[in-house]
């Protein structure tokens, strides 16, 4: 249509209204499927009957109530005119959610039919004119599919509108029944819940919009292995007409189909919406294959070959023909649990252990050391692995007994002969694919050649580093060796002591200066003063600083405080004398000692801060208050009486020792302290203002004791609730020379700080030219007991005091001797340990223990193939794999085999010995240990449960986990699938379960599900699930399961084959149905409308569906009703255990 509804005249622009509700309760209910015929929101829940006058838009009148001030409210009537389909010309891709089949998908089932969802619970019918005529309402949308090599899309008529479908009219099917193909699925529950659940408008409502959909559904029936295209197109003739940039149209259907088909060939043109194409694969679904499986018992012979032994070639006699030996069977990869006939050799008979004798000296002979005089013999298998040369004499001078060679995975995969056949299997596949091996291989050692480029380098490092250590090191005296390596104590550790040598010779008699770089210099022999030292007397009778021949010296001095530091002694007050100090203080003379005594007390408790607080006894109340202004009032206290005055002791020794430290205490300010909150004690971080000590120094005197260790620092740190951080902000702020077990550390002053907020006060004393600068706030205290924050405060102050004098009284002596040194400095040692760390970026190619020895070799490569090898043997033959796999005479079976770990691991230890060969002959860095192989059957974890060089004891097949979970040595069932089912469906579930009793159908136990340990599957339709079952577990309750992949919902039904005839019962089970039993019956045979679509109409019986409410249905009844009756549920096909190996044909699976 061209005209503007806007200009219509009972046109309202963005009118809104209540959602109307139609249905309730819900028409047919499936677990959590809910079909509903239609859905209308809004105003169009209001269209009854056909628009007037051959409208094509609908007309809804509206009432409201009209009310103002003043005015008595009034009852409004008005005509609004709603969106029709000649409206329209097209859909927002955004609203389409899914298409079945897939576009482009190649391998369709021909018994689903073509659908479309949308997002909209409500969009098929969201433009239809028409009212509902009971529970069947027509949509103005329809979803044709077309062969495509009868169709064509063509370019718009212009840009803004859609593509237009040129098709045959036979491809498209008669809308009459077009209501029937379109519903709207809604979020329930299960039948039993229907009660508990919201009624279908409160599910319609936007809180369930993410779960509600609707669909249209095409009815053709599709045929096998042809190409579709489906197409989403108007379903009324102006929807046509519009979108062909028309004018005009009505409501009659987009197209019309002759009763009798005879207008097949007309073409029509109509607006595409939508579309994609689809190809259909091979006749048959799930269903319809999995019922063409046979279950089969497997022959003895599957999975068996027969190996003639009585004619061993090389010289050795084999056992006579129809002797024990003389015929063997080679059990394969897999094979048939069934009984031997009477006429099969016995399984267990081998060669003798003369003949296994002597192809063990003939083996060793050909392996045997011989440079000049090389051999070519029977290769012994896995011997860089094993690193044997030989196999010995297993068994016994002479021959007689074998049980010692079974014992051993080595002696058998050497002197057995089925043994090294399965090897040399492993020969023979390495060999076929060897250049794509080399390939992968090649491509892996990249990173390998790099890492052995650095190790040849550390190579020729350690061997210059020993001719040094040997010429110039190991000459050297004891005390020589210690100075000369003192930089590296710290790194290196005598005698696997825990501490490096820097801290033994800390806490030794000998002074770890004295092995300084500046010792040296000034102890040299060489240097100025020992060159005169020692002018007159010969050079080997100097004694050494560090060290003589007994040993380390012992450096401990006694050490007392000069006069003036701590106090006075006799001998500084006869030099100062009594008038001088008695004028400086202002005392008469006699009582000049006297007074400097007291004066000088404080000095004499050590450094003054650690007797600021006083003891706890000090602190006597114990009743619990806030703290804040307690605290600042008692520490203001303590301050005033325990720091003397300034000019109380500033002149000591100001005038009479010109640059010295001030030994006095200056005044010290400590204004008064805010109240703080109640908080808890360790929380002493920002409310209280900081105790500061600043430095101010005089010229000062460099102390020979007091000094600030780091060792002390961090007593500071654990004793103080203050914190280190403090600490090392005071010393970054004042600087000072701080020592560490390594030597001295200069802390230099940084830039100023503002202080950080006004609340910080300062509390400044003078000290020695090591005192620190420290800030602490302090905030938010809480009530507490008095008593705890003495013992707080105490330890605050208190740790902040330089430590006392090291007691050195039991000091040990250093011992240690020249071949310690050189030892821990052996470049054995030190460059394997530096190489070490080096290589931490490869850790993937570098062993472990790969350095243990302290020897430095080069990375031998071992690269990895994770690739199943059952694949690469079933390449190269599978008649090695699963021996008369292909002799079964039917074509589509299900059975049960047994995996053989024995040949696996065999067969996996026969190509790694191979490959190693191939990778020293084409220059790969290896030594041929490597197991290059650890999968047979698993595609994502190893099965051999360690490394073949790591296999120590134990017999073929004990080192190997089939799937990577079995037990060793485990014999796991193998279900083995063929039939078109594999090649269409290769994704397909399969499962062990376990039945509650022998009833049947079966009723199977929660949780029963077997371990799967490997899925395989063989050109082009074999199928291998091993179970991690025995062969014993497998009984009558035992059942095996192939399961459809559960998915979105699918429509369909079974294929209308001849051996499905038309069922004239009543009612259908649903589920059941196929083409044939809703079709109508012409000349007695049942036939699709027009040759190809379902027409709901043409017949009316009953469904019966134990899932839907009611549980009959009348066919057709609604759209909800032939949802649920095309819906196709997943198929599984459950075959019973006994079936598969307890007899010959026991006949179909139970689907």
């Amino acid at each position: 249509m061209t005209e503007s509804l806007s200009i219509a005249r009972n046109f309202v622009a963005d009118a809104r209204f209540d959602q109307v509700a139609l249905f309730k309760p819900e028409d047919v209910v499936l677990e959590s499927y809910n079909f509903v015929p239609f859905v209308r929101n809004g105003l169009a829940g209001a269209i009854v009957g056909t628009p007037p006058g051959g409208s094509t838009r609908a007309i809804v009148k509206v009432s409201f109530d009209v009310s103002g001030s003043g005015v008595p409210s009034q009852s409004v009537e008005r005509e609004l005119t709603l969106y029709g389909p000649g409206d329209v010309v097209g859909i927002d891709p955004g609203q389409i959610i899914r298409r079945e089949p897939a576009p482009g998908s190649d391998k369709s089932e021909d018994t689903f039919m073509a659908q479309i969802e949308f997002d909209r619970p409500d969009l098929p019918w969201m433009f239809s004119p028409l009212g509902p005529d009971g529970n069947r309402l027509e949509p103005w949308l329809a979803l044709v599919v077309c062969e495509r090599a009868r169709s064509d899309i063509l370019p718009p008529a212009s840009p803004d509108l859609p593509h237009i479908l040129s098709t045959e009219l036979g491809e498209l099917q008669s809308l009459e029944d077009n209501a029937y193909f379109a519903h709207a699925q809604i979020v329930g529950g299960p039948k039993e819940a229907i009660a508990a659940n919201p009624a279908v408008a409160d599910r319609l409502s936007e809180e369930h919009a993410l779960a509600n959909l609707s669909r249209l559904v095409c009815p053709r029936n599709l045929e096998a292995r042809k190409g579709y295209r489906a197409v989403l197109v108007p379903a009324f003739n102006c929807g046509v007409k519009a979108g062909l940039g028309l004018s005009g149209g009505t409501l009659e259907p987009a197209w019309l189909r002759a009763p009798d088909a005879a207008d097949a060939q007309s073409r029509v043109q109509v607006p595409a919406y939508a579309t994609w194409d689809f190809d259909t694969g091979p006749q048959g679904d799930f269903k319809l294959l999995a019922e063409r499986l046979q279950p089969i018992r497997a022959p003895w012979q599957i999975g068996r070959r027969l190996i003639d032994g009585s004619q061993p070639s090389g010289g050795i006699e084999g056992p006579a023909a129809g002797t024990p030996g003389a015929l063997q069977v080679l059990r394969c990869a897999l094979l048939s649990p069934a009984e031997p006939p009477p006429d099969a050799p016995p399984e267990q008979d081998g060669w003798p252990a003369p003949t296994r004798d002597a192809l063990r000296m003939r083996v060793d002979a050909a392996n045997a050391d011989a440079p000049l005089l090389p051999r070519v013999g029977p290769r012994l298998y896995a011997r860089f692995q094993a690193a044997r040369n030989a196999i010995g004499p297993v068994f016994g001078t002479p021959p007689a007994d074998t049980a010692a060679a079974e014992k051993s995975w080595f002696n058998q995969l050497n002197t057995d002969p089925l043994a090294r056949i399965v090897a040399g299997l492993g020969t023979r596949v390495i060999q076929k694919d060897q250049e794509q091996l080399m390939q992968a291989a090649w491509a892996q050692v990249s990173e390998i050649n790099k890492l052995n480029h650095q190790i040849q380098q550390h190579q020729f490092a350690k061997v210059l580093n020993e001719s040094h250590m040997r010429r110039r090191v190991a000459v050297l005296r004891l005390d020589e060796v210690t100075r000369l390596t003192r930089p590296v104590h710290e790194r290196i550790r005598i005698a696997a002591r825990p501490e490096s040598l820097w801290k033994q010779v800390d806490d030794s008699r000998t002074a770890g200066s004295s092995l300084s770089l500046a010792a040296r210099r000034v102890t040299s022999q060489s240097a100025p003063a020992m060159r005169k030292a020692i002018a007159k007397r010969d050079l080997a009778e100097v004694p050494s600083f560090v060290a003589d021949a007994a040993g380390f010296r012992d450096q401990r001095r006694a050490y007392a405080n000069p006069d003036g530091i701590s106090g006075f002694g006799a001998k500084g007050l006869d030099v100062l004398g009594p008038e001088l100090v008695g004028r400086v203080l202002g005392v008469a003379p006699d009582a000049a000692f006297a007074t400097l005594k007291d004066r000088v007390q404080p000095l004499a408790a050590g450094t003054g801060i650690a007797r600021l607080s006083g003891g706890v006894a000090d602190w006597g109340v114990q009743a619990d208050r806030p703290v804040g202004g307690l605290y600042a009032d008692y520490l203001t206290k303590q301050i005033d009486d325990r720091v003397p005055a300034p000019d109380d002791s500033a002149g000591v020794l100001r005038a009479e020792l010109a640059g010295a430290a001030l030994a006095g205490l200056a005044q010290v300010n400590a204004p008064e302290f805010s109240q703080a909150s109640a908080a808890p004690i360790g929380r002493l971080a920002a409310a209280m203002p900081a105790a500061v000590i600043r430095r101010e120094a005089l010229t000062p005197i460099q102390p020979s004791v007091r000094v600030v260790s780091a060792a002390a620092m961090r007593t500071v740190a654990s004793r103080s609730s203050l914190g280190s951080t403090p600490i090392r902000d005071a010393l970054d702020r004042t600087g000072t020379t701080v020592l560490s077990p390594r030597g001295p550390i200069v802390v230099r002053p940084g830039p100023d700080v503002a202080p950080a907020a006004p609340a910080v006060t300062s509390i400044t004393r003078f000290d020695t030219p090591l005192s620190r600068e420290v800030t602490r706030t302090v905030s938010d205290l809480a009530a507490a007991k008095v008593g705890d924050l003495a013992r707080s405060f105490d330890a605050t102050v208190n740790g902040m005091a330089l430590p006392p004098a090291r007691d050195t009284s039991a000091i040990p002596a250093l011992t240690l001797s020249t071949a310690d040194i050189a030892e821990a400095l052996a470049p054995t040692r030190t460059m394997t340990a530096y190489l070490k760390g080096r290589i931490r970026r490869w850790p993937h190619l570098v062993p472990a223990d790969w350095f243990d020895d302290l020897r430095i070799d080069p990375v031998m490569a071992a690269p990895v193939f994770p690739r199943p090898m059952y694949e690469a043997l079933d390449s190269y033959d599978r008649e090695w794999l699963v021996p008369g796999l292909g002799t079964i005479a039917e074509p589509e079976f299900v059975t049960l085999l047994q995996a053989n770990p024995t040949f696996c691991e065999t067969f996996l230890t026969g190509l790694s010995d191979e490959m190693g060969r191939e990778l020293l002959w084409r220059n790969y860095p290896t030594d041929q240990r490597g197991t290059y192989f650890k999968r047979f059957w698993d595609a994502e974890q190893d099965e051999l449960i360690r490394p073949i060089h790591r296999f120590g004891g134990g017999v073929l097949g004990s080192h190997i986990s089939l799937g990577g979970t079995a037990e060793p040595n485990f014999t796991p069932i193998v279900l083995v699938i063929r039939g078109a089912i594999v090649r269409r469906y290769p994704q397909m579930i399969v499962a062990s379960v376990v039945a509650e009793d022998d009833s049947f159908p079966p009723r199977f136990l929660e949780n029963s599900e077997a371990e799967v340990l490997f899925q395989a599957h063989l050109q082009p339709d074999y199928l291998l699930v091993g179970f991690k079952l025995s062969i014993e577990q497998v009984d009558k309750r035992r059942w095996f399961l192939l399961a459809e992949h559960p998915t979105a919902p699918r429509f369909g039904m079974a294929a209308a084959l001849s051996g499905n005839p038309r069922s004239e019962e009543s009612p259908l089970q649903q589920g059941e149905l196929d083409w044939n039993d809703l079709t109508e019956l012409v000349g007695g045979v049942p036939t699709l409308d027009r040759g190809r679509f379902l027409a709901p109409h043409a017949r009316t019986l009953a469904i019966r569906d134990e899932g839907s409410v009611p549980e009959v249905q009348q066919w057709p009844g609604s759209s909800a009703v032939v949802a649920r009756t095309l819906l196709r549920d997943p198929v599984r096909a459950a075959f019973q255990g006994t079936d598969l190996f307890s007899q010959q044909n026991p006949g179909s699976p139970h689907a």
